[in-house]
């Protein structure tokens, strides 16, 4: 399976931003993982998706790369030569290559990346659905390809439609505050799970739960030291060794944490 692997069941987008400007008369667009993991119909059709973007984006590059996932030697890369059909033609055989290597109808095994002048315009080295960096009138001409074949003429959407907000979010077992992006479609839907602080802990109180818990861990550890030293047992002084100093790191960590909050308070 490839990095990309199969539908995740988040409902907010679990991709990061881009990282930095794109290049002048550009912009990036992302994935809407709305259709590709939450609309059946469109998931079917990833392969189809796939196949019509690097094909239409084959036009406008100079260069490929691919690479299979977990398979050695795994990468190939070239240039792309001719008029635009012909380079849609190259892309469009190794496409077949990888479908057949990988002995798969979905685009999860492989990544491709297709370049201009050393500028990445399909960017799925890491597999699909990845990023994509075109001039509006590319992406234009690109949605009508996708409309043409049934698709979804937003399936990537420009990256400055994202929606970044600040919401509780779950982490072992306890409640903190968490950046969350979200495509389009998912915010048209679904909208943020709640920017309401109702129900995060106030930090006085999450600092009482990490006091009862240091507590609790230290008495965890006396009692396997305790068992460890039973009489008649042959004692390991190892790991005795070792619980000892962790007891003692805990000890440490907690009063220094607690002696810092005082100092903030005063």
């Amino acid at each position: 399976m490839g990095r990309m692997a199969q539908p995740s069941k988040h409902r907010y987008a679990p991709v990061a931003g881009p990282p930095s400007p794109p290049p002048p008369g550009h912009e990036y667009y992302l994935p809407e993982y709305f259709y590709l993991f939450g609309d059946r119909r469109i998931a079917r059709l990833a392969g189809t998706a796939a196949r019509a973007t690097a094909v239409q984006i084959a036009r406008w590059s100079d260069r490929y790369r691919g690479r299979i996932f977990g398979r050695k030697p795994a990468e190939v890369e070239g240039a792309l030569s001719g008029p635009p059909d012909a380079r849609a033609e190259q892309v469009l055989e190794l496409l077949g290559r990888l479908e057949t290597e990988t002995k798969s109808a979905t685009p999860y095994e492989y990544g491709l990346e297709l370049s201009s002048e050393g500028a990445c315009l399909l960017g799925q080295y890491d597999g699909f659905p990845g990023m994509l960096t075109l001039t509006p009138a590319q992406f234009a001409e690109l949605q009508r390809t996708w409309i043409f074949l049934g698709l979804p003429s937003d399936l990537y959407y420009p990256a400055s439609e994202q929606h970044t907000v600040t919401e509780p979010v779950e982490v072992h077992s306890g409640l903190v505050r968490a950046h969350r992006r979200y495509t389009p479609q998912y915010w048209a839907r679904c909208g943020p799970a709640s920017t309401s602080a109702a129900g995060i802990p106030s930090e006085e109180e999450r600092q009482e739960t990490f006091s009862d818990a240091c507590g609790q861990f230290l008495k965890a550890i006396r009692l396997r030291m305790a068992e460890l030293s039973e009489p008649g047992r042959e004692i390991d002084h190892e790991p005795v060794g070792r619980l000892r100093r962790l007891a003692a790191e805990v000890e440490r960590t907690e009063t220094f944490l607690a002696s810092a909050r005082t100092g903030r308070e005063n």
